[in-house]
């Protein structure tokens, strides 16, 4: 947050994509530590850094995620969906339904997207930003 807040003080964006969570789903770990078991923790404090913008934050593709990271996956998107009743400034976008028929969006049994998967993300987000802010 305090880079953050430097960040801020030189820009000022209209909005803040956010695209997280991955790290954090192969185990539980603690608030201060990589994991899942606090996430709702961990997105609160984000979101307290985001001085009231818009955030449009990506949840994850558990389906093609590897298997030992899906629980922690799931764990991750179930804070995301309730975050949303806690910061009316966030939007959860639903990349993991748009992606789920797609294998090829992810290196086989890594956590990383391949070209066509930062691609379609890519897209992904830019259709919703702009359904958002574009007149």
């Amino acid at each position: 947050p305090t880079k953050l807040a430097h960040i801020f003080d030189r820009a000022n964006p209209d909005a803040v994509v956010v695209n997280l969570g991955i790290n954090d789903a192969l185990s539980p770990g603690s608030e201060t530590t990589p994991g899942y078991s606090k996430y709702p923790e961990k997105i609160d404090y984000l979101m307290r850094s985001m001085g009231g913008r818009p955030v449009l934050w990506t949840n994850l593709p558990c389906n093609l995620e590897p298997e030992a990271w899906r629980q922690g996956c799931a764990a991750i998107n179930r804070a995301l969906a309730s975050a949303s009743s806690r910061w009316p400034n966030l939007t959860v976008l639903d990349w993991s339904s748009r992606a789920k028929d797609h294998p090829e969006y992810m290196n086989a049994g890594d956590v990383h997207l391949t070209s066509t998967g930062h691609a379609a993300w890519a897209n992904f987000v830019v259709q919703a930003l702009d359904a958002r802010f574009v007149l």
